[in-house]
């Protein structure tokens, strides 16, 4: 008899196979259970990028969000408590359309197709998953105002630091067998962010184009900085995108994997699982931050600095990706 985990599993296993969303899909709109509408259209808005009636889709997978479908994909919980959600291989377009208000100039759009399927972190790294792996508190650092508790980012935490993180854990894990040989943590690539964020949708937020419905799913200047809360929330307290991902939108500002890039006659090619230029100064921030305005939490927002600043905004988010 199939059963939900049976199910999940299944597509764990094989998360490849198309036909085993769509037959996930079914099988919870059979019951009446509204999650499998929610996983029907995430998974057609993910396969390509030109989808008919994408607009109308991407629609409705936001109402469903917005009317609190809680959003369901296989997860993987690691030694530290932090659950990771699957992120199947699909294509997007990377980037922002030039009618998209309040873009930036190096946002310009490129077809990406990711290969593999990947984890990524249902939150940013928080204070208590930091501490179990680094031992050290490095918002304590910070002359600024902060709050600690298990459930905040970890902030003050520079790229360098991120990436011995990942190096840690990866190896902590693979000494006690909780991660199987041939897959590592690391930061995201620039591509995998946002294509974790935007979850099918090309509107300038993963829950639509109305910036005026952002405080539901993120923390940024309006409802954080301006009302004195200078200082990144602890994670989870606003709406999920449709991979179950909170405040990819706002909070704090993550680093990706890649070196930061400004190039005056950008690459617009198509791309395979690109990993961007092979050397620079800085590296990619994404999400935007509590001291932002809405227009830099946008999905398709990209900044960078250098690998060894630190700041009060300055997080990551952990992913788990194949090496093989």
């Amino acid at each position: 008899m199939l059963t939900e985990t049976a199910l999940l599993q299944e597509i764990v296993a094989h998360p490849h196979e198309e036909d085993l969303w769509l037959v996930f899909a079914d099988w919870l709109e059979d019951r009446g259970d509204p999650r499998g509408e929610l996983v029907r259209l995430r998974h057609g808005l993910t396969r390509s990028i030109e989808v008919e009636g994408r607009a109308g889709k991407e629609s409705r997978l936001q109402e469903l969000l917005a009317a609190g479908v809680e959003p369901i994909t296989p997860t993987r919980t690691n030694s530290i408590g932090m659950k990771l959600s699957l992120i199947p291989p699909g294509k997007f377009l990377m980037g922002s359309p030039a009618s998209e208000k309040n873009r930036m100039e190096w946002e310009d759009q490129v077809a990406v197709t990711l290969t593999r399927a990947f984890y990524l972190g249902e939150t940013e790294v928080t204070q208590a998953q930091w501490k179990a792996v680094m031992g050290a508190e490095p918002w304590r650092d910070d002359d600024d105002d902060f709050q600690e508790g298990p459930e905040y980012p970890a902030t003050y935490v520079s790229w360098d630091d991120a990436v011995a993180f990942c190096r840690n854990l990866t190896k902590q894990e693979h000494s006690a067998g909780r991660l199987a040989q041939g897959w590592r943590y690391a930061l995201p690539t620039e591509a995998q962010w946002e294509y974790a964020c935007r979850a099918g949708t090309t509107t300038a937020y993963s829950f639509g184009d109305d910036p005026a419905l952002l405080g539901d799913y993120a923390w940024f200047i309006e409802n954080a900085w301006d009302l004195g809360e200078e200082y990144a929330h602890e994670v989870r307290l606003k709406k999920p995108n449709a991979w179950n991902l909170y405040d990819m939108h706002g909070n704090a500002c993550e680093w990706c994997a890649d070196y930061w890039h400004h190039r005056e006659i950008p690459n617009l090619s198509p791309q395979s699982d690109p990993t961007g230029p092979t050397e620079d100064l800085g590296r990619v921030l994404r999400s935007g931050c509590g001291y932002k305005e809405a227009h830099y939490c946008r999905s398709s927002f990209r900044d960078g600095t250098l690998p060894t600043d630190r700041g009060d905004s300055l997080t990551f988010r952990l992913a788990a990706i194949p090496t093989e």
